[in-house]
């Protein structure tokens, strides 16, 4: 999860293209977050296993991640996929996805939002073409395992487990 003075950035960057129109679901505020490893359905006796590959990840010391630019999955002509990508921290991040038994193709970022269809799409794309930001910056200082529950009103996320980071010893 991002902390609160990201979160409510990034925040601003949602108000902006929700105010097109677009259909697409937009991420919660309260969820937003990047992806290190999605592992799916587990049995809880995975659950240590899991907690102590986190505390490993977690042997590092902190760093920052920046915010600055939105992307999009599918490409920013027809965006089925809308981000806020990374300038700075992602090769730390890829590294840590890798450690955690992540894609090969990592690409860190924070996802805003999905399509449902095309209504709103020009308006979307046309700021899309000239939409900037100040970029966000903020620390990566902890790793948390999460639990995600779908539900008709989206995805609840619970905080499972959450790690530090600190330089090994």
């Amino acid at each position: 999860m991002l902390e609160d003075a990201a979160r409510a950035k990034v925040a601003r960057v949602l108000d902006a293209l929700e105010a097109t129109g677009a259909d697409y679901k937009w991420v919660e505020r309260e969820n937003l977050h990047v992806t290190l490893r999605f592992y799916g359905e587990r049995p809880e006796t995975e659950l240590p296993a899991l907690k102590e590959a986190l505390a490993r990840v977690a042997r590092r010391p902190p760093f920052t991640i920046e915010l600055s630019c939105v992307g999009a999955f599918g490409g920013m002509k027809n965006p089925k996929t809308l981000y806020l990508g990374l300038t700075k921290g992602a090769p730390e991040l890829a590294e840590m996805a890798k450690e955690l038994g992540g894609e090969e193709k990592f690409k860190a970022h924070v996802t805003l939002g999905r399509q449902r269809s095309l209504r709103g799409l020009g308006v979307l794309t046309r700021l899309l073409a000239s939409y900037e930001f100040e970029p966000i910056v903020f620390p990566a200082d902890a790793i948390a395992l999460v639990k995600s529950t779908l539900s008709p009103k989206g995805s609840r996320y619970e905080v499972v487990s959450q790690q530090r980071c600190q330089a090994p010893l």
